[in-house]
């Protein structure tokens, strides 16, 4: 039996050639395309890929062969805080106190039901208009991040990762006809070939309401000891097992902390 490989194909732009998305992609070309790999990963954020101007921090989603499925935020804490999806149905968010210390566990769950036949929805990454903002460390962007249109003011992107088994039409993901929604990437596995793919991990952005709880972070007061200084553009990761179209789910979301006093 032959060994499992892992191959990546992300829809990322030439800033030399940019050319305007006609079937629901964010992006057109060329595309970034890893195959024969042990490990591959898919980057997002929110910005304007015409220009490549980022006004989110970076979420990775990772796998390795095996299909264990990470999803970390790299301005964040990095590796420090991560969901975890591994091959026998564990799913974990973990945080560690700082480099080098163990990740301790905060929450467990199980897999959700199927949505229809084996496609899965496995995560949600809420990316709200009150959590976006311009900054010096988004001016050099990788590029091989992708960048999705920003939403407008009371509305989020959110990003599912969704598990999908079987053959796949690579113009074709869950979503794109009934809701809009645009791929970001799709991870795929396979033993030969890559066009005969048999499990896939499909990332796809899709503009919503915005949450409740966007709204609450960023009118929040935080009370600052007295002869401390408050921090400049203090910000927090959230996660949860929320209610997503009916189903319990764990999001992850990004927002910036509202007010300070002494």
């Amino acid at each position: 039996m032959q060994s499992r490989r892992v191959g990546a194909w992300s829809p990322v732009p030439d800033p030399m050639s940019p050319v305007e998305a006609q079937d629901g992609r964010i992006l057109q070309v060329p595309d970034i395309r890893l195959v024969d790999q042990t490990q591959v990963a898919l980057k997002f954020a929110a910005g304007d890929d015409f220009t490549r101007e980022q006004v989110s921090s970076t979420w990775i989603v990772r796998a390795n062969r095996v299909g264990e499925l990470f999803v970390v935020n790299q301005d964040l804490g990095g590796e420090l805080a991560h969901i975890s999806i591994h091959q026998d149905g564990r799913c974990h968010y973990k945080v560690a106190a700082s480099a080098g210390r163990p990740a301790i566990k905060q929450q467990e769950w199980e897999l959700p039901e199927p949505i229809d036949g084996d496609l899965v929805r496995l995560l949600t990454v809420v990316i709200p208009h009150r959590g976006l903002k311009r900054s010096p460390r988004f001016k050099d962007v990788a590029r091989d991040t992708v960048l999705i249109p920003p939403p407008p003011p009371m509305r989020a992107i959110e990003v599912d990762v969704l598990a999908e088994g079987g053959p796949v039409l690579e113009h074709d993901w869950p979503g794109s006809r009934a809701m809009g929604s645009k791929l970001v990437g799709r991870i795929s596995f396979y033993t030969e070939s890559p066009a005969e793919a048999f499990w896939h991990y499909t990332v796809v952005a899709t503009d919503r309401e915005e949450p409740a709880a966007a709204r609450a972070w960023s009118e929040a007061e935080v009370t600052v000891p007295a002869g401390v200084a408050a921090p400049a553009h203090l910000r927090t990761l959230l996660f949860g097992i929320d209610e997503v179209d009916g189903r319990r789910l764990p999001t992850l979301m990004e927002m910036p902390v509202g007010h300070y006093r002494g």
